[in-house]
């Protein structure tokens, strides 16, 4: 995932199986606020999303990343403005 620390965007790199449902929620570690920044079914031409996460709060966050609703990453984001 890059770029991190962020303040709009971020790029996150993921594998998966092409129909696989994937969801991506952001979880402030300060006030454990949860964030959906994207759901949808990987594409088998793309293993990249690009997160809009500006519209976080600016602080540490914890990306948890699920196919098909099995957690499969976790990952550290620092959003700063």
């Amino acid at each position: 995932m890059y770029p991190n620390p962020s303040a709009i965007e971020v790029k996150l790199t993921f594998n998966g199986q092409e129909g696989n449902n994937i969801t991506v929620q952001a979880y402030s570690m300060l006030s454990g606020k949860s964030y959906k920044l994207y759901k949808g079914k990987y594409s088998a031409d793309s293993n990249e999303l690009l997160l809009n996460v500006s519209r976080l709060d600016q602080g540490m966050y914890q990306l948890i990343i699920t196919l098909d609703g099995s957690e499969v990453g976790v990952k550290r984001l620092l959003i700063q403005r």
